[in-house]
């Protein structure tokens, strides 16, 4: 019985340790000349706030669980006309970073409004 228990629990620690989630503290700068509204991320499974970015602000969001995605999109629309965008971004190289413990901080940086670059920190 005593050989039983232990082996569960060692079973449950193994399996606890193999899931447990990475997190990061994502961030949304804008370098662009525009002020943006609504800047999100889409096609993700991390949901990170960006709202009303003024040119030269960011905001940072802690404490989100990192799960591996491919990429994403991010979008955002024009404050002055409405007009949406989307900018597709890659987290290939970020997945990367992250699994090995190399950065624990996420900065998407819209430079225009065609324009994204992701950088792990």
């Amino acid at each position: 019985m005593k050989t039983y228990i232990i082996s569960i629990l060692a079973l449950l620690a193994t399996s606890c340790t193999a899931t447990r989630v990475k997190t990061v503290e994502f961030t949304f700068k804008n370098e662009s000349p525009h002020k943006l509204n609504w800047v999100s991320l889409k096609e993700a499974k991390i949901s990170p706030i960006g709202g009303v970015l003024s040119p030269g602000v960011f905001k940072t969001t802690v404490d989100q669980a990192w799960r591996n995605d491919a990429g994403a999109v991010v979008t955002f629309i024009e404050f002055e006309t409405q007009k949406p965008h989307s900018i597709p971004i890659s987290f290939s190289e970020v997945n990367k970073r992250i699994q090995t413990g190399q950065c624990q901080r996420v900065v998407v940086t819209i430079l225009d409004y065609d324009k994204a670059t992701v950088r792990c920190e």
